[in-house]
């Protein structure tokens, strides 16, 4: 995979984007326990992401192409970044995302991922926060996860005066996957939700 090109998100990119999120994430565990209907669980990505991308604007998007296709996609925050607030979420068009999932299951996703991310954004002030790293299910296990980490986004954090990059991850595989990319764990906690138990695992590597 000495072909890839890694490329800041353009505007008419988004929707590629966000349509391949939703085919990596929608068997994810941090999906599936929270939406365990399959078509509201799709339905509520294919609304969530385009929007997520849109409107996240102090986000670093970024996509890593082959052969001019855009096949993994990363969205990484500087210290202190803040993200949208519910109110303009909500003015993009979030709550049809709400509706189509289920707004029950859909309030208590928003809750695990608001506890989830919490560790990450309580470490060193030059800390940089990954948000999202994700492969076209097509293309995973072909080291793209690995080299968007070591040959963009490391780099990246330290030539703009980073110092630490963390992330969180809920299954052991891609615990693995990160320990093997030079992270180590720095906080563990477990989610329940209707019976259905899930690792959280945040993740930190110096760059």
């Amino acid at each position: 995979m000495n072909d890839l090109k890694f490329e800041m998100m353009k505007q008419n990119e988004i929707e590629e984007s966000a349509m391949l999120t939703v085919r990596a994430f929608e068997d994810y565990n941090y999906m599936v326990n929270y939406m365990a209907d399959s078509n509201r669980r799709r339905k509520f990505l294919e609304i969530t992401m385009p929007i997520e991308l849109k409107i996240n604007h102090e986000a670093i998007n970024v996509v890593v192409k082959k052969d001019n296709r855009i096949v993994a996609v990363a969205t990484i925050y500087r210290p202190g970044g803040k993200k949208v607030n519910d109110i303009e979420y909500f003015k993009a068009g979030m709550i049809k995302a709400f509706l189509a999932g289920g707004i029950i299951d859909v309030c208590a996703w928003v809750n695990m991922d608001k506890h989830a991310s919490t560790p990450c954004h309580t470490l060193k002030k030059d800390a940089w926060y990954v948000n999202m790293i994700t492969v076209e299910p097509e293309f995973q296990g072909k080291g793209i996860g690995s080299k968007l980490i070591n040959d963009f986004i490391v780099p990246y954090v330290k030539d703009n005066g980073g110092k630490e990059v963390s992330l969180f991850t809920n299954n052991d595989r891609n615990k693995k996957f990160y320990v093997k990319n030079g992270f180590s764990e720095f906080n563990f906690r477990e989610f329940s939700y209707k019976g259905n138990k899930m690792p959280n695992y945040s993740m930190v590597r110096a760059v």
